[in-house]
C-alpha cells in the first residue's frame, strides 16, 4: 500500500476427497413382522463408510462398512406397508445425502387354536375344529401317536376327521405355515380317550336244574369295559335283586318254564356278545331199574360191588344198608364198592335217585352172607441145613385147594397137595399160601418156612500146579450167608481170608498145600477144598550181589543148588562178558565193558523156570567221588570235604567262589550266600576223573532293632522295641535286667535304675540266624515324680489353707505325690473352665474353697507344670472329683 512490492513464490498442496456414492441393488421379498430384511447396496469412493437411515420415527446408522457391495438388515416394526429411507452416506472427509426410499411387506404369523373333544368310541369319527389366523392359505403339520401328517386347507376354519385307533390318542400339533411363508411353532398337544365295548360274557354259574317257587343266583364274571349288565330269563322267571349287575337273584314261580337265560355288558360305546345258560325247572325222573349186586357175599370179602342204571332227572342216589355194610367208595353215585365187618348179617339194601327238588321211590335187594371154608397152612418153621421141606396144611374133603408161592424160591412136586413136597428154597424166608375154595368162597392161610442153608459158589478151579510163589483164589460172591478162605494142609499166607478173591502168598515149595472155600451161618457150613503145587524157582534164584571191579574180569558167585533136577545158566544181559563155565554156579566173567555190566544167572526144572540179576561196575582207576557233612546251611557256612576217591592220584579242589585247594580231603568256608558247584579233579597214572557237587549257602538276616527312647524314668521306665530286621520271623529279646520276650515288637517295664545292655537274635523262614548286643543302650533315672490322686473331700467346717508336709497323706487337701520338684505351679477349673485356685508353693495344695466359699460338689480340671531338680521339664494335666 505505500507502493512497495515484493514478488512470492511458493506451493500449497491440496489434497481432494471424492464423495461417497451409493446405489440399492436389491431388496429381499417380503417378510414375516419381526423377521429381517436385507437391502444389497454397492458402495464407491473411501471406504470405511457410514450409512444413515430411517423409518421415519427412527434413526439408525451402519458404521465401518468396508465392502463395495454390503447388506443392511432392517427388522420391520408393523403388518403392512414399511418405508425405510437411506438419507446419506459418509466417509472420513465427505457426506453425500441421497434421500433413496426402500418399501417391503410385513405379513403377520400364522397361529391355530384347536377345539377337539376327550372323548369318542372305537370307530367312530373323531372330529376336531381347527381355528387359523393370518394369511392362507395354510400348511398344519401334526402327529398322531408319533405318526407326521400335512394337512392343508384354505378355509381358517377346518374340521380334521379321524378315526382313531389306540385307547388313549395323543396328537401334536407341530406348526403352522401361512401362504406367504410365515411359520409359527405351536408344540400343542391333545390328548383323546378312545372308549371300547364291553368285553363279550363268559360262562353263567348257576344251577341249569331248578325247583319252581324257589329262588336261585346266578353269576356271570365281571366283564371288562361293562358299565351294566342285561339279563333275560324265559317266562316266569322274576329278577329280585341285581338288576343292571353281574350277580342276580331270580325267582322262580309256579309258571317258571324251561328255556335259555342270556346275559351281556353294556356301555355308552355299545355291547359285547352274551353268555346263556339252560334252565329247567322241576325235571322229573325216569323208571329206577334194579339194584346189580352178586347174589351172596362171603364172609372175607374185601370189598364187593353194588349199582343200579342211571336214572333220568337224578342228581345223586340214596342208598340203605344193613348194618355192619360199610361204602368205601361212591356214596351218593349209581355204583358203590362196599366193605362188610365181621358182625355183617344177610340183609335189604335199598336206593333211591335224588334231585333239588325231590326224591324217586326206591329199588331193595336182598344179599346173603355165606361163612368161610376152614384154610389152615400150618406153623411156621425152619429147615435143618436143607433146601427142601414138606408143607402140612389141612384136608378138606370136597373142596378145591392149591398151594402157591408168596415169596422165595420154591419147586413144588404137586402144588394141590395138602402134604405137598417144596425144594430148591431160597435162603431165608419162603412164603406159602394154601387156598381153600368150596364153590362158593374162598379162603386161604399162609405159612412161612425159613431155609437156614446159604449153599455155596464153586471155586475157579479145585487143583492146580503152578511155577509161581503166588496165586489168587476166586470163587463167585455167594448171594447169602458169611464166606472165608483158610488154609488147612502145607503152607500160604491168605491175604484177604473175608474177600470172595484174595491173594495167596509164600506157597510151600514142591507140597501140597490146601485151602478151603466156605460159606457159613450160625447154624450151617458148606466147604470145598481147593489143592495149590507150586513148583516156583523164584526164591531158589539168587545170582548174588552187586559188585565193582577195576579190572576187566571179577568172580561171580550164584546160589548152589542140591537139586540135580534144576539146571542154571549165566548169561549177559547188558556190557560184555564171557564166562569160564557158564553152567557153573560159582565163574570168572572175563572181558567186561567200563561201566555196567549186568550178569543173569537163570534156573530152570520141574516145568519152571526163574532168574535173577547182578550188576558189575567195572572202573579204570582213579575213579573220583568225595562226600560232605553239610550240602546246606547259612552263611557263613564251614564244610568238611571227605574224599573218597578208588585209586591212586593227586587231586585238586575248587569251591566255585574263586577259592582252591590241594589237600585230600579239605575243610572250607562260604562267606556270602550262593549256590557253588564244588569239582573235585582226581590226576591218575591211567586216567583223570572229576567229579561235581552242589553246595546251597543261604543269606542270613541281618539284626538290627531301634528303640523309641532310651533314656527312661522312674517310676514308669517304659520301652518299646521294634524289629528292623523285615525277612525274621522268629525273635528273641534280653533286655539286661534277666527279661527277656520272644514278640516282633515288644514293650518292656524297667524296675531299677540302671543302664542296661540290650541283646537281639533273629531267625528267618529258612532257618538262619544272626543276633547282636548292644551295651549300656537303656539309661533309666529317677529324676523326679508327679501323681495326683482323682478325687478328694475337703473340710466342710472352715477353710485349712491347703498347707501340708512332704510326709503327710491329706484327704481333704488336693495337691500330689511328688520327688525331686525345683519349680512348680498348679491351676484348678471348674467344670466351665474357669479357674479357681492357683498355688506356686508345692506344699500349697487346695482345700476345696474359692472365694471363702465350699466349691460345689463335681467334676474339676487340673494342670501342673514345672521342672525337676535335674533340670526337665513337666507338664502334668488330668480330672479330679470334689466330693462332699
Amino acid at each position: 500500500g505505500k507502493g512497495c512490492k515484493a514478488q512470492l513464490q511458493g506451493t500449497a498442496p491440496v489434497k481432494v476427497h471424492p464423495y461417497p456414492q451409493l446405489s440399492v441393488l436389491n431388496v429381499s421379498n417380503n417378510a414375516c413382522l419381526y423377521e429381517p430384511f436385507m437391502i444389497d447396496i454397492v458402495m464407491a469412493n473411501g471406504a470405511p463408510w457410514s450409512v444413515k437411515y430411517t423409518d421415519g420415527l427412527n434413526v439408525y446408522v451402519e458404521d465401518n462398512l468396508t465392502q463395495i457391495r454390503d447388506t443392511i438388515r432392517v427388522v420391520p416394526k408393523h403388518i403392512g406397508t414399511n418405508t425405510y429411507t437411506i438419507q446419506s452416506i459418509s466417509t472420513e472427509h465427505c457426506t453425500t445425502d441421497l434421500n433413496i426410499d426402500v418399501n417391503m411387506e410385513a405379513f403377520q404369523y400364522p397361529g391355530l387354536v384347536v377345539n377337539a373333544p376327550s372323548f369318542v368310541c372305537a370307530n367312530d369319527t373323531l372330529k376336531m375344529r381347527l381355528e387359523a389366523s393370518g394369511e392362507g392359505p395354510w400348511q398344519v403339520i401334526y402327529y398322531e401317536n408319533g405318526v407326521k401328517h400335512f394337512l392343508d386347507f384354505d378355509e381358517a376354519i377346518y374340521i380334521l376327521k379321524t378315526i382313531p385307533t389306540e385307547e388313549n390318542t395323543v396328537y401334536l400339533f407341530e406348526s403352522i405355515s401361512s401362504g406367504n411363508t410365515c411359520s409359527t411353532i405351536l408344540q400343542k398337544q391333545v390328548t383323546v380317550s378312545v372308549g371300547f365295548p364291553p368285553s363279550d360274557a363268559t360262562q353263567i354259574t348257576g344251577f341249569s336244574d331248578v325247583c319252581r317257587n324257589t329262588s336261585e343266583r346266578y353269576v356271570v364274571p365281571v366283564i371288562p369295559r361293562a358299565t351294566s349288565y342285561v339279563w333275560t330269563f324265559p317266562q316266569g322267571y322274576t329278577i329280585t335283586s341285581g338288576h343292571g349287575s353281574n350277580i342276580v337273584t331270580v325267582d322262580i314261580g309256579a309258571d317258571a318254564v324251561e328255556g335259555t337265560a342270556t346275559v351281556y355288558g353294556i356301555n355308552e360305546c355299545g355291547n359285547g356278545l352274551p353268555a346263556s345258560i339252560h334252565i329247567r325247572p322241576n325235571t322229573s325222573f325216569g323208571p329206577l331199574s334194579d339194584i346189580q349186586a352178586p347174589v351172596y357175599v362171603c364172609e372175607n370179602a374185601a370189598l364187593f360191588q353194588m349199582s343200579i342204571p342211571e336214572v333220568s332227572g337224578a342228581t345223586s342216589y340214596e342208598w340203605t344198608l344193613p348194618a355192619g355194610y360199610n361204602i368205601e367208595s361212591g356214596a351218593n353215585t349209581r355204583t358203590i364198592l362196599v366193605s362188610i365187618d365181621e358182625y355183617a348179617q344177610s340183609g335189604i339194601v335199598e336206593v333211591a335217585a335224588i334231585n333239588k327238588c325231590g326224591k324217586s321211590e326206591t329199588k331193595n335187594r336182598f344179599i346173603t352172607i355165606r361163612p368161610l371154608p376152614i384154610a389152615e397152612a400150618g406153623i411156621d418153621f425152619t429147615t435143618n441145613c436143607v433146601d427142601n421141606a414138606i408143607l402140612k396144611a389141612n384136608n378138606l374133603a370136597g373142596a378145591v385147594t392149591r398151594w402157591t408161592l408168596v415169596s422165595g424160591r420154591a419147586e413144588f412136586d404137586d402144588d394141590t397137595k395138602y402134604n405137598a413136597r417144596v425144594s430148591n428154597l431160597l435162603f431165608g424166608k419162603n412164603k406159602f399160601r394154601w387156598d381153600v375154595n368150596d364153590g362158593y368162597c374162598l379162603n386161604f392161610d399162609t405159612v412161612a418156612v425159613y431155609n437156614n442153608n446159604p449153599g455155596i459158589t464153586q471155586p475157579e478151579f479145585l487143583d492146580i500146579t503152578i511155577c509161581e510163589d503166588s496165586i489168587t483164589l476166586r470163587a463167585p460172591q455167594p448171594p447169602f450167608g458169611n464166606y472165608r478162605w483158610s488154609i488147612i494142609g502145607g503152607d500160604g499166607v491168605v491175604v484177604n481170608p473175608a474177600s470172595n478173591s484174595t491173594l495167596v502168598t509164600d506157597l510151600g515149595y514142591r507140597i501140597p498145600n490146601l485151602f478151603r472155600w466156605e460159606v457159613y451161618t450160625p447154624s450151617c457150613s458148606n466147604t470145598v477144598d481147593v489143592k495149590v503145587i507150586s513148583n516156583s524157582l523164584h526164591k531158589l534164584a539168587d545170582a548174588g550181589e552187586d559188585d565193582f571191579t577195576v579190572n576187566e574180569y571179577a568172580r561171580i558167585s550164584a546160589r548152589v543148588i542140591a537139586d540135580t533136577n534144576i539146571t542154571g545158566k549165566w548169561s549177559v544181559q547188558g556190557g560184555t562178558g564171557t564166562f569160564d563155565n557158564s553152567n557153573a554156579a560159582n565163574t570168572f566173567v572175563r572181558g567186561l565193558t567200563p561201566g555196567i555190566n549186568t550178569m543173569r544167572w537163570t534156573l530152570r526144572g520141574y516145568g519152571c523156570t526163574a532168574y535173577d540179576e547182578m550188576q558189575l561196575r567195572y572202573a579204570e582207576e582213579p575213579i573220583a567221588d568225595f562226600e560232605m557233612d553239610v550240602i546246606s546251611g547259612c552263611s557263613p557256612l564251614t564244610v568238611n570235604f571227605s574224599n573218597t576217591t578208588i585209586g591212586q592220584a593227586s587231586y585238586t579242589w575248587d569251591f566255585g567262589d574263586g577259592k582252591t585247594s590241594t589237600q585230600r580231603s579239605p575243610e572250607h568256608t562260604f562267606e556270602r550266600s550262593g549256590l557253588y558247584e564244588v569239582t573235585l579233579t582226581a590226576v591218575g597214572l591211567r586216567k583223570t576223573d572229576k567229579i561235581t557237587k552242589l553246595i546251597e549257602v543261604l543269606p542270613s538276616p541281618k539284626a538290627a532293632f531301634l528303640v523309641a527312647n532310651t533314656e527312661l524314668f522312674m517310676p514308669y521306665p517304659m520301652a518299646n522295641f521294634y524289629s528292623n530286621t523285615p525277612e525274621a520271623i522268629k525273635y528273641w529279646w534280653r533286655f539286661g535286667d534277666g527279661a527277656t520276650s520272644t514278640e516282633k515288637d515288644p514293650t518292656h517295664l524297667y524296675q531299677l535304675e540302671g543302664i542296661y545292655d540290650v541283646w537281639f537274635k533273629v531267625e528267618d523262614e529258612k532257618g538262619c540266624q544272626d543276633s547282636i548286643m548292644v551295651y549300656n543302650h537303656i539309661h533309666v533315672g529317677d529324676y523326679g515324680m508327679m501323681v495326683f490322686p482323682n478325687a478328694f473331700t475337703p473340710n466342710t467346717s472352715i477353710p485349712n489353707g491347703g498347707v501340708y508336709q512332704a510326709e503327710e497323706r491329706r484327704l481333704d487337701i488336693f495337691y500330689p505325690v511328688s520327688r525331686n520338684v525345683d519349680t512348680y505351679k498348679l491351676e484348678i477349673f471348674n467344670q466351665w473352665g474357669a479357674k479357681v485356685f492357683v498355688s506356686n508353693d508345692i506344699f500349697v495344695g487346695w482345700d476345696g474353697y474359692y472365694k471363702g466359699e465350699s466349691a460345689p460338689q463335681g467334676v474339676y480340671m487340673y494342670k501342673a507344670t514345672g521342672t525337676y531338680k535335674n533340670g526337665r521339664k513337666f507338664t502334668v494335666s488330668g480330672e479330679f472329683i470334689l466330693v462332699r
